[in-house]
């Protein structure tokens, strides 16, 4: 399978893919001259798991298939590429290159050198990747029957090229048989601990890994975990602080579903991979951008979300109960739910009551429908307020992967206004309602409450309306200074109020 088309030296299809115009100084650099270059496909070229990416939209898309997945599998590793290569298939416009990598390809061609593209990867996907990309010189690739993988990768290099006859660009342990034979060893990978192993068993190692940055509490959304922070709300509104276990109850509830939504955002970002990609904010997720193996949020995923209902089940049955109704709404939410104008928006909102609803099984205190009503509408409003947030930047219409289009702002705007409107409506029939005073001694403050809330929700859609609002609100809310201001003023109309 040879392909006549050049590696451009310019540009490669693609806003993110820009590669040198002119010789670099790698370029000029001993073993980039002569030999064949030859390059692995994942986690090298591409900075993800073809398979695994494979598998991922199977699961969006194509969920029907998963009954085949075993008999597959027991087939052999190769006659599940081939399954899903055929099946499913991959855009390769929608993988996340290795730019340095691809850098190096370009001026490494300006050499005249026979750029190789070599993986284990089913050679549908490795031709629809090397016709996107253009330049390769041949292809080896696993077919139908056959992995071309490890000593199977070697054995295909050795017999084209003969030993130490080439270079190879790899990532991964199974690559260690193929660099042993290689003049020059060109890393790409993540793992700093295989590239110090590298560079002590090879004479000649040069590293194109991508740079490096702290992305597991990125992919963690460690900011996030101040959504949770809801479950104390039922303590501080039932003004039972004092109660030591109630108070340990809560956070370890709040721990649960920290870790429960860490897994969430874990499996929401490996379903929307391509989506995500292009998004103009969402693209640099970690996931999306490569800068984490897919096949560790596979892993971290279900650990993560088992520990959370663990924590859970350490209070009580009834609170695991709780936590793993959260997971299973989320799941629905990922699978299904997104894909449904309004049914997004009223699952969000229900994800953030939930929490309500586990802050008062954790602490053992009566619902009150009074919050529980607030709660509903507030956070529907603020759901609303996400999906038009995500709206305004788009610019495509449909957008992809939601049942929405721009024309859907006129809806939606007065709609999550009037949600706003209603839960500051209930609000104020609380505050004069006569279950309030039994809890304060000067009921009549919490009034000042009403404009407070409304002035924070409709100065909120106001940033919003002008395109001001980022995507993520939780990042909003903690940056905000009057979001703040607007805390501290609820504090001291509540402190006013005297409670008892």
């Amino acid at each position: 399978m040879t392909l006549a088309s050049k590696i451009p030296t310019a540009a490669l299809p693609g806003s993110n893919r820009t590669l040198a115009s002119g010789t670099s100084a790698a370029a000029a650099a001993p073993g980039w001259m002569d030999l064949p270059l030859c390059v692995d496909l994942d986690g090298t070229l591409c900075r993800t798991n073809t398979l695994i990416e494979m598998l991922l939209l199977m699961l969006r898309r194509k969920p029907r298939l998963l009954w085949a997945l075993p008999g597959w599998l027991l087939s052999g590793r190769a006659e599940l590429k081939a399954q899903l290569a055929r099946r499913v298939g991959l855009d390769p416009a929608a993988l996340c290159y290795n730019r340095t990598l691809l850098q190096r390809l370009a001026a490494a061609r300006l050499q005249g050198r026979k750029i190789v593209l070599v993986t284990a990867a089913h050679e549908r996907i490795a031709c629809a990747v090397a016709e996107y990309l253009g330049g390769f010189d041949d292809i080896i690739a696993s077919s139908d029957h056959k992995q071309v993988k490890g000593a199977a990768k070697l054995a295909a290099i050795r017999r084209r090229f003969g030993a130490q006859g080439f270079d190879y660009a790899g990532d991964s342990a199974a690559d260690f048989s193929v660099w042993k034979e290689a003049r020059t060893a060109i890393y790409a990978g993540y793992s700093r601990r295989l590239e110090r192993k590298l560079l002590r068993r090879h004479p000649s190692v040069e590293s194109v890994a991508a740079p490096r940055s702290s992305a597991w509490p990125r992919q963690l959304r460690i900011h996030q975990w101040s959504k949770n922070l809801i479950v104390f709300v039922p303590l501080l509104a039932a003004h039972d602080l004092r109660n030591s276990m109630a108070v340990f109850s809560a956070a370890l509830i709040f721990l649960s579903f920290c870790l429960c939504a860490s897994a969430a955002y874990m499996l929401n970002d490996l379903l929307d991979l391509h989506a995500d990609r292009r998004h103009v904010d969402k693209q640099r997720r970690p996931f999306a951008a490569g800068d984490l193996p897919l096949g560790a949020g596979l892993l971290v995923a279900p650990v993560l979300a088992l520990c959370g209902v663990a924590v859970a089940a350490s209070i009580s049955l009834l609170n695991a109960a709780v936590s793993a109704a959260y997971l299973l709404m989320v799941i629905s939410y990922s699978f299904l739910l997104k894909r449904f104008a309004l049914a997004d928006i009223f699952m969000l909102a229900g994800l953030y009551t939930l929490r309500l609803i586990a802050g008062n099984v954790a602490a053992k205190l009566q619902f009150s429908p009074w919050l529980l009503a607030f709660s509903m509408f507030i956070f529907l409003s603020l759901a609303v307020l996400k999906r038009v947030t995500e709206l305004n930047a788009e610019v495509a219409s449909p957008v992809a992967g939601r049942d929405y289009a721009r024309g859907d702002l006129d809806f939606l705007r007065p709609f999550g206004i009037l949600s706003g409107g209603l839960a500051v409506l209930i609000l104020a029939l609380y505050v004069t309602s006569t279950a309030v005073t039994r809890l304060y001694r000067q009921p009549m403050w919490l009034l000042f409450l009403c404009p407070i809330f409304l002035y924070w929700i409709a100065r909120t859609w106001l940033v919003a309306q002008r395109g001001q609002m980022p995507s993520d609100l939780v990042l909003f809310a903690l940056t905000d200074k009057f979001s703040y201001f607007a805390l501290a003023c609820v504090i001291t109309v509540v402190l006013a109020a005297r409670p008892l």
